[in-house]
C-alpha cells in the first residue's frame, strides 16, 4: 500500500517502532518530534493518516489536533498512554478520529489504521456516487426542456 504517514510522539524509540512496523505498507513515514513540528509537517505535507501522541513538548498533542482540523480533514488517531475515559473523550471532541492507548501491538496499530483508511475511501467512494447522479440527474433535466417554452410571447400588433 502506498502512502504518506506522519506519526508524531516525544519518545524517539516508539517512533522507531512504529516507523520500522508501518514503513513496508507504507511509501513514506514521516517522524516529528513535538507539537509544533507536527503542525508544520502537517501544513506543508499531504498525509494520508497522522499519528498523534497527547503529551508532547511545545505544543500538546490535542492542540495539535485541533489546529490540523482547521485546514485539513486527514483522519488522526491519538497514540497515547493517557486511557481515561475522559482523555479518550477530550481526543475525539478535538477532532481525532480513533484513539489507541499504549501499550498498543503493532498489529492492532495496522489494522486500525487499515480500517480508517478504507472507511474514509467507502466514504469518498459514496459521496463521488452521489454526486455524479445529482450532476447526470440535473444534466437530463436541462436538456429536456426546450428554449422554445421560455420563449417570451410578442403581442401582434394590428
Amino acid at each position: 500500500m502506498a502512502g504518506k504517514v506522519l506519526v508524531v510522539d516525544d519518545e524517539k524509540m516508539i517512533v522507531k517502532g512504529i516507523k520500522f512496523s508501518l514503513i513496508q505498507d507504507y511509501s513514506v513515514v514521516d517522524c516529528a518530534y513535538d507539537g509544533e513540528e507536527a503542525l508544520d509537517m502537517a501544513k506543508n505535507n499531504d498525509y494520508d493518516i497522522i499519528l498523534l501522541d497527547i503529551m508532547l513538548p511545545k505544543m500538546n498533542g490535542l492542540e495539535v489536533c485541533q489546529q490540523i482540523r482547521e485546514f485539513s480533514n486527514v483522519p488522526i488517531i491519538m497514540l497515547t498512554a493517557k486511557g481515561d475515559d475522559m482523555d479518550k473523550i477530550m481526543g475525539l471532541e478535538y477532532g481525532a478520529d480513533d484513539y489507541i492507548t499504549k501499550p498498543f501491538s503493532s498489529g492492532y496499530l495496522r489494522a486500525r489504521i487499515s480500517s480508517l483508511l478504507k472507511q474514509r475511501e467507502m466514504l469518498h467512494d459514496y459521496f463521488m456516487k452521489q454526486a455524479f447522479r445529482s450532476f447526470e440527474q440535473e444534466n437530463l433535466v436541462a436538456s429536456s426542456v426546450s428554449l422554445d417554452s421560455f420563449s417570451p410571447s410578442i403581442p401582434q400588433i394590428t
